[in-house]
């Protein structure tokens, strides 16, 4: 897929600073509607009195029913609930004979499905069976069409008299219709290519000259303004709708590779599918149902029905924008003001598409990968794929996203990896690698690899590195390397991989062999490698951190305890800390700008200003006037001995000594207690009663510190002991420093390391707070 036209209007003008709702309020909100899901049902298990729904002349059975089951099974609420088990044995025994209801029947039994036991999963696939055939079997099957409408129903339960020769059809059933059977293929369920070929043709076909869809042909053809122009709903359902059709008809197309080059065939779909991304770039409105003759008022009543056609073509495409809209964060945010108090919005219908909306849009981000001016898309379906592998495996929906150079970075950290796949020079600018650099300081991961082996993107990446990080050279990665075990071994044959490490963490991970063919075309059992490979690197990045909800915040203090707390210095309300440079690896993570972070945080609180200086030796402590000396470090530890005692005088006329192993690591630890002695400092441990733990510290109040997180690798070692780990470093009975065998810096920036032996981030915040709230009352 190209995307070439959508390339540059897909964040036009980004909304930079735009208030968006946050991940607790979407919560909420889909927990408030599950609730009132649940309260309407009826003794029957039905969310009707009749078991029908009324549309136009037809009464289609369990359509209610349908609807709230779809929008509870992604809600994940248990099959275990009483309620829950009850609505989903009511909707196998309905008799279904409409496109819509027998489309989102499958949607949810193939939700559902893996959670069933043996016995209830067998009777639910057979129905799921049934009502696939009955969606191939009434597609208007004429070489010119491929639609899909609505059967007649009426009271009876006898299948209808299904009507393909006349002229009514819509493009309302036909994507709901496709949508379902792509379901019931991920079920298990073969499906004949015809029946996506006429489907995909159709669309193809009737796509108008704006590069929107309408509705299709009414009752007797009639005329009906509003619905002749293309308009939302219709446009997004169908962009989806092609995503599906192409997947399935052209699955790996690009691949294999050839003489290190793409297969260049470009299907006439993706045309149609640029086309229709720009016309949602071009009129995207979350409070409102666009229309391209500008009569949206009268279609209103049908928000929640578009928006949810939105979440269809945003997940399908990748697209984190349509023009300048965040369609999830400005959807998200109409959904949450318009739910009532009682947690529904309004009918049915409406509440099963708010909340579908905000589940499957809520999802984490597993890459975002990067589009820029070049061949950046070759293996359009390499993160697609990847993703759904990994969101199969780990039993939990994941996404992927595009994203582009003119984002800003902290958009491109709505994942936690960038990936770059060129087949093509690179022509970056100035602010496009300033950006990759801000992007990996702040503790983003970037995978690149040259598309099928190209050599040309190679030699443009190695002259981007060498001006991105030139403190840093790219190195084959040792066999041994975590990124082969974090999460799975990968035995045998492993990709070879070259990065770039900081000291803390490899940043970079680079490809020169062609690793999208074997995402792109899901060639899971012949390239196995690859596929634990994202997934390793996805644990690798994130030091086994859980994935983020879209909407949720990096560096957030979420404890009450944290939150509510009432922090105040002492009477030294400006303090000015350097980082001591030494015989070792002191400068481990410097290019993260841990104090100047903390030093951010502490004024964005109104506590006290922590000013940073630059890293200097203890002999230059008295000219740098600081109050504050930060000795920490990873591998070694050594001063001169006028350096020695250049520290010593600094703590003997009244300076704090903050030390802290690095990543907590044991060798700088082994190095600190014999340096200490030298320095003719006692080391003893911290109590619950410290002030630094309390908060008490007379002049000033810090937080109340009692239990604590720690990071994944130093959790075992803490099990049955939640409270900080803390060394006071005392001259007689005066204390002097403070010493953690446990990393505080990095650890409060909120970024990750693989094997981090550090605190939590806000624990590591709260700590470090204290430190030099007592660091002011001196």
């Amino acid at each position: 897929m190209t995307l070439a036209a959508t390339g540059f209007c897909i964040l036009a003008v980004a909304q930079v600073g735009a208030a968006r709702p946050t991940d607790e309020q979407v919560a909420g909100a889909i927990e408030r509607g599950v609730q009132a899901l649940l309260a309407s049902q009826t003794d029957k298990g039905w969310w009707s009195e009749t078991g029908y729904y009324k549309w136009s002349t037809d009464n289609m059975t369990g359509g209610y029913e349908v609807c709230a089951m779809l929008a509870l099974a992604y809600a994940d609420v248990s099959m275990n609930d009483p309620k829950m088990a009850k609505g989903f044995d009511e909707l196998l025994n309905f008799e279904m004979y409409h496109t819509y209801t027998t489309a989102l029947r499958i949607m949810t039994i193939s939700k559902l499905l893996p959670k069933l036991h043996r016995e209830l999963r067998e009777r639910a696939f057979a129905v799921l069976k049934k009502d696939a055939e009955f969606l191939v079997r009434t597609q208007r099957d004429t070489a010119e069409d491929g639609s899909w409408s609505y059967p007649r129903q009426l009271e009876s339960k006898e299948p209808p008299a299904l009507s393909k020769k006349d002229g009514w059809w819509d493009f309302s059933n036909t994507q709901m219709a496709i949508l379902g059977l792509s379901e019931a293929i991920r079920a298990g369920i073969e499906v004949p290519e015809a029946t996506m070929l006429r489907a995909q043709n159709l669309y193809i076909k009737q796509q108008l000259d704006d590069g929107g869809w309408n509705y299709g042909h009414l009752f007797g053809n009639a005329a009906n303004t509003t619905r002749d122009s293309s308009y939302g709903s219709m446009t997004a359902a169908a962009v989806a709708s092609l995503f599906i059709t192409r997947d399935y008809l052209y699955g790996g197309l690009g691949c294999p590779c050839k003489n290190n080059r793409s297969n260049g065939r470009s299907p006439q779909v993706d045309k149609a599918i640029d086309r229709g991304l720009q016309w949602l770039g071009k009129y995207f409105a979350a409070k409102e149902h666009p229309a391209a003759n500008g009569n949206s008022a009268q279609l209103a009543s049908w928000i929640p029905y578009w928006l949810y056609a939105c979440e269809r073509a945003g997940l399908a495409s990748g697209m984190k924008y349509f023009g300048e809209h965040d369609w999830y964060a400005e959807g998200a945010e109409f959904f949450l003001k318009k739910q009532s108090r009682a947690g529904d919005w309004g009918r049915t219908h409406d509440t099963c598409y708010a909340i579908c909306f905000l589940v499957k849009g809520r999802a984490p981000i597993l890459f975002n990968k990067l589009q820029f001016d070049g061949e950046w898309n070759n293996h359009s379906r390499d993160v697609a794929n990847l993703a759904s592998y990994l969101g199969n495996l780990k039993e939990q929906p994941i996404r992927w996203q595009i994203i582009n150079l003119l984002a800003p970075v902290e958009d491109w950290h709505d994942a936690p990896i960038l990936y770059i796949s060129a087949e093509s020079e690179l022509n970056l600018t100035a602010e496009d690698k300033a950006k990759l650099r801000q992007f990996t300081d702040s503790g983003g991961t970037i995978l690149f690899e040259a598309s099928c082996g190209n050599p040309t993107p190679r030699k443009s990446w190695q002259q981007i590195c060498s001006e991105v990080w030139p403190e840093w050279e790219l190195k084959l990665l040792d066999k041994d390397h975590p990124v082969y075990s974090s999460d799975q071994e990968i035995k045998g044959r492993q990709p070879v991989l070259h990065g770039a490490d900081d000291g803390m963490r490899t940043f970079l991970f680079v490809s020169w062999q062609d690793l999208s063919c074997a995402w792109n075309s899901q060639s899971t059992a012949k390239r196995t490698a690859e596929f634990l490979l994202g997934g390793n690197l996805y644990v690798y990045a994130t030091d086994r951190r859980p994935l983020r909800a879209q909407l949720a915040e990096r560096h957030v203090m979420k404890r009450k305890s944290y939150t509510e707390a009432a922090v105040a210095a002492g009477s030294r309300n400006q303090l000015k800390i350097a980082t001591l440079t030494h015989g070792g690896e002191w400068y481990a993570g410097r290019n993260y700008r841990p104090l100047e972070r903390l030093a951010s945080h502490l004024e964005a609180g109104g506590a006290v200003r922590l000013t940073v200086a630059e890293p200097t030796a203890p002999s230059g402590l008295a000219t740098a006037g600081v109050q504050v000396a930060h000795l920490a470090g990873r591998k070694g530890l050594s001063l001169s001995e006028s350096e020695t005692a250049a520290l010593r005088k600094f703590v003997d006329d009244g300076g704090l000594l903050l030390a802290e192993a690095t990543m907590g690591e044991a060798g700088f630890d082994q190095a600190f207690r014999p340096l200490a002695a030298s320095l003719g400092l006692e080391v003893r441990e911290l109590t619950a009663e410290s002030p630094l733990l309390s908060g008490q510290m007379g002049a000033a109040t810090g937080y109340a510190i009692a239990q604590v997180g720690f990071k994944f690798h130093l959790r075992v070692d803490r099990i049955g002991k939640a409270q900080p780990l803390l060394y006071g470093l005392y001259r007689g009975d005066r204390m002097v420093g403070v010493y953690s065998p446990f990393d505080l810096c990095y650890s409060q920036t909120g970024f990750d390391a693989w094997a981090n032996r550090g605190y939590e981030d806000e624990d590591a915040l709260a700590i470090l707070t204290n430190i030099l709230l007592w660091a002011s009352t001196k």
